[in-house]
């Protein structure tokens, strides 16, 4: 109303500047006072001009008396107290509000009864847990055969791969012993050529060195024995020659042992040189033939060990998709026998289900006509007494009474400083005034 008085004033003012035909926006006053002056000259006089103003203020006057007329009824209104009913304490205070809790508890017991029938009909953690138990138990026994399987198949390969390889020990040490043996006897039959070989030697030297002594002996001792046999000697000189004799009889022979034992020595060193020689090429023969023999071992259980390899990973394939065709058909089983249960529980379940939805539903919608019923009472026992004391009634729910409470008269509330007749709606309700 106070926007339309400001509307009529101006639309005065402008109608008054146009009467002295001055535009009262966007002109400077230097602008205004010529273009005043100009109009001034040539148009009206100072009387003129002040009745037009006079004409036009009137007019803004009696514009205002007719906006402030026009608008009285709405003034009266809102100038009424005003006042506010709390609907949800009223609907707790109402005397009908009896039957909605008992419809409610008979929703609440309702819903309960069905959960118990749902806790009760569909299957339980404990029943999944057995039959998880029962398939974790076949699928266990599963493996467990199928690992035996394979420990006897692989404990037989591995038996086969051993039996193998032993008797291929037995063969390369069977020929590696030939070869040994045969080399022994090459390396017997050098030796033993070489010792015939150096006995003849020493004793050609020995030969040689008994016919130098001899040589070196021979005359002397043939004159001796020539003198002994032909001269006529005298017994001492006879006696001093054939000890002469005998002394070089018996140095020839003593230098003829000497050579013999020398040569002896020296026949013995030299046949235990090239025995030990013979021995030890047939060592290192041995040696490298027992090495060639570990090689081909090795080499032929590489063979035999990929070939195990191979045939375990068949065994294992074989187990395996065997195991895994088995296991599946194991979870269909149970899977086939879980959804038997969880499909005859359901057709019950919906057919209870529809069985309790109707009920709810008819209960919900006899407390939803209950409560609008109340509520369009409430309403009317309200706007009564707001018509008995003169006041301008509001009605709000109790969430939005705000954190002060129905008496706030601050501005945290809805009802701000509204007056409360809930008390007074909930007083008329239960104890109505009689006609």
């Amino acid at each position: 109303m106070l926007c339309l008085m400001l509307c009529a004033m101006r639309s005065v003012a402008r109608f008054d500047a146009k009467s002295r035909l001055i535009p009262d926006d966007g002109v400077s006053l230097d602008d205004q006072g010529a273009l005043w002056m100009k109009t001034v000259k040539l148009a009206l006089s100072s009387k003129e001009l002040k009745r037009r103003s006079l004409i036009a203020r009137i007019a803004g006057i009696g514009l205002v008396f007719l906006c402030l007329s026009s608008f009285a009824g709405v003034w009266g209104r809102e100038s009424r107290p005003r006042a506010f009913v709390d609907m949800t304490r009223a609907l707790e205070g109402h005397p009908g509000w009896g039957k909605i809790r008992a419809i409610e508890r008979e929703m609440e017991e309702s819903k309960a009864k069905w959960q118990d029938y749902v806790d009760n009909s569909l299957l339980t953690e404990q029943d999944i847990n057995a039959y998880y138990a029962r398939v974790k138990a076949r699928l266990e026994e599963e493996a467990r055969e199928v690992e035996k399987k394979r420990s006897a198949s692989v404990q037989n390969e591995a038996a086969a791969m051993a039996k193998k390889i032993d008797r291929y020990k037995d063969d390369v040490r069977a020929a590696v012993d030939q070869k040994v043996q045969a080399q022994a006897e090459i390396l017997r039959q050098q030796v033993e050529d070489d010792l015939y070989a150096e006995q003849g030697r020493l004793n050609n030297e020995f030969d040689e060195f008994k016919k130098e002594i001899a040589r070196g002996y021979y005359l002397p001792m043939l004159n001796l024995q020539l003198k002994l046999k032909l001269a006529q000697l005298k017994e001492v000189e006879r006696k001093a020659l054939e000890a002469e004799l005998e002394r070089l009889q018996s140095e020839m022979e003593g230098q003829i042992r000497s050579k013999d034992e020398e040569l002896k020595k020296r026949y013995e060193q030299y046949a235990n040189e090239r025995w030990q020689q013979a021995e030890e090429q047939l060592e290192a023969f041995r040696a490298e033939e027992a090495k060639a023999a570990a090689d081909m071992v090795a080499r032929y259980g590489a063979e035999l060990e990929r070939e195990f390899e191979s045939k375990v990973k068949l065994v294992d394939e074989k187990l395996s998709k065997d195991a895994q065709n088995h296991r599946e058909e194991i979870i269909r089983e149970a899977n086939a026998e879980l959804q038997a249960r969880q499909a005859e529980l359901g057709s019950r379940l919906a057919a209870e289900e529809e069985r309790f939805r109707r009920r709810y539903d008819a209960l919900r919608e006899e407390r939803a006509a209950l409560e609008a019923e109340m509520r369009k009472e409430i309403e009317t026992a309200a706007r009564a007494i707001a018509a008995a004391r003169g006041l301008d009634v509001h009605f709000i729910e109790g969430s939005q009474t705000g954190e002060g409470g129905p008496q706030d008269t601050g501005t945290g509330g809805v009802q701000g400083k509204m007056l409360d007749i809930t008390d007074d709606v909930i007083q008329y309700l239960n104890s109505p005034p009689h006609a």
